[in-house]
C-alpha cells in the first residue's frame, strides 16, 4: 500500500489506516457495505476457493468487525459514524453490541423484517461460521429464520452441519423449517447433520447425537414442508 497499491476498505480497516479509510468512504460511500464474500471479491476462476481474505481475515466479515478484531478503535468509530441506518442493526449484531440492538429494536420493532435480502442472508452466514452468540442476537432482533444464505442453505442447515445443538435449539424455538431441502445438494438439515458428523468441519467436536435427535423428533410434524 505504501508503494502505491490501491487497498479496499477491508484492508484499510485491518491496517488501521484511518486516512485511507476516510478517503474510501468519501469517494465510495457504498464501500461501507463491503463484506468478505464473492459479491464484493468475485473469483476470476470459478473453481477457486475464494479470496485470500477468507483465510487471513474471515469469511463474511465487515470492515467494522475487522477494525475491532485488529484493535483499531479510531477506524471503527469512523466506520460507525458512516454506517447508514439500514445497516446499523446488522453491524450491531456482528459486533455483539446488545445495547445497540435493544435501542434499534425499541425504535422500530420491525427493523429486522424490513432489511434487504443480503442482510437477511447474514443469519445463515453467521450459522455457517458457527457464531452461536451472533445467531442468538439476530434471532432476538427478529431475523427471519427460513431464508437461505451461503450455498442456498438455511441457518438450520449450517447449525446441523456443525453439530451445534445450542444453535439448533434456538433456531427450532423460532420455528425454523426442518424439512426444507437446499437446492445445491438436495439435503435437509438432518441430512446435513448426518454428513457433518463424518465429514464436517466440527466432526470431532460437534454434538451430533443431540442435533440428530432434535431433528428426527421434529421430522414427522414437518413432513408436509
Amino acid at each position: 500500500v505504501e508503494r502505491g497499491a490501491h487497498p479496499d476498505i477491508v484492508l484499510t480497516a485491518a491496517l488501521g489506516d484511518l486516512e485511507r479509510t476516510q478517503r474510501l468512504l468519501d469517494t465510495h460511500p457504498e464501500s461501507i457495505r463491503t463484506v468478505v464474500s464473492s459479491d464484493y471479491f468475485p473469483m476470476r476462476d470459478p473453481r477457486a476457493g475464494g479470496t485470500i481474505y477468507n483465510w487471513t481475515i474471515g469469511t463474511d466479515k465487515s470492515p467494522h468487525e475487522v477494525a475491532r478484531e485488529f484493535g483499531h478503535e479510531a477506524v471503527l468509530e469512523l466506520l460507525q459514524s458512516r454506517t447508514p441506518d439500514d445497516l446499523r442493526l446488522s453491524i450491531a449484531c456482528a459486533l455483539e453490541d446488545e445495547p445497540a440492538i435493544d435501542r434499534l429494536g425499541a425504535a422500530d420493532p420491525r427493523a429486522a423484517a424490513k432489511l434487504n435480502p443480503k442482510e437477511h442472508a447474514r443469519l445463515a452466514a453467521a450459522a455457517r461460521n458457527n457464531q452461536t452468540r451472533i445467531v442468538a442476537l439476530m434471532l432476538k432482533a427478529g431475523w427471519p429464520v427460513d431464508l437461505p444464505g451461503p450455498e442456498q442453505a438455511t441457518a438450520l442447515h449450517w447449525a446441523a452441519f456443525h453439530g451445534n445443538a445450542e444453535m439448533v435449539r434456538a433456531l427450532m424455538a423460532r420455528n425454523a423449517p426442518s424439512a426444507v431441502k437446499e437446492p445445491s445438494h438436495g439435503g435437509t438439515p438432518l441430512d446435513w447433520a448426518e454428513y457433518g458428523s463424518v465429514h464436517g468441519w466440527q466432526c470431532r467436536t460437534g454434538n451430533y447425537r443431540e442435533v440428530i435427535a432434535l431433528l428426527q423428533a421434529k421430522r414427522a410434524p414437518d413432513a408436509s414442508e
